[in-house]
């Protein structure tokens, strides 16, 4: 699996993960029900799976992993499918990521803080809270709750498929916000408008 040069890692690392992502494929397989996993057509002599096989073993973070080690030039066109620069585009998908984690181990999503803020687009700030800074108000930053979250998913959603209806997800967070625009605000949005109105964000 040469995932070719990242300029974040020396060879060794990413030797070392590419490793470790092999070694969470491996164990993988036989914890498959699908009687392709069985076939040995489909395995090579080291019991790797074909690539369509491993898709389907692949946990999210082995997503992010391997997107972690891939180099430049394979990020740039993976990101240019979702219309963001390399640096959103990873910024985006190890948020989500964390909150994946954070769903799966049953937290409460409603009082998450990112601690490593993924990038915003310009266009999406007028819609969320600003944080005013205790030694000095007048500097200002976006929110670092859920509503950051929010806006990378409807993004994504849309550019993947513009048709998609979002109200479910609109429902949930109306739901959340209770009709109050200080749950709204604690939600990171910046009224509660903006929370009622999710789908127009992008």
């Amino acid at each position: 699996m040469a995932l070719g040069k990242s300029r974040k890692y020396t060879k060794f690392q990413i030797e070392e993960k590419q490793y470790r992502l092999k070694n969470n494929i491996l164990k993988s397989v036989p914890k498959q029900r699908s009687s392709e996993f069985r076939n040995t057509n489909n395995l090579d002599v080291d019991k790797f799976p074909s690539i369509w096989l491993a898709i389907d073993v692949l946990t999210f973070g082995d997503i992010v992993l391997m997107l972690n080690i891939m180099n430049e030039s394979m990020l740039r066109k993976i990101a240019a499918k979702y219309g963001a620069t390399v640096v959103e585009f990873l910024s985006w998908v190890k948020c989500l990521h964390f909150i994946r984690n954070i769903c799966a181990h049953n937290s409460n999503l409603i009082d998450v803080k990112l601690k490593t803020k993924p990038k915003y687009r310009k266009e999406w700030t007028k819609h969320l809270y600003f944080i005013e800074s205790k030694k000095n108000p007048i500097n200002k930053t976006p929110t670092d709750r859920l509503a950051v979250v929010i806006c990378i998913v409807i993004y994504l959603v849309k550019t993947i498929n513009p048709k998609y209806q979002l109200k479910n997800i609109q429902r949930s967070i109306s739901s959340l916000c209770n009709k109050s625009e200080d749950m709204a605000k604690l939600l990171g949005f910046n009224t509660l408008d903006d929370a009622k109105n999710i789908s127009n964000f992008i």
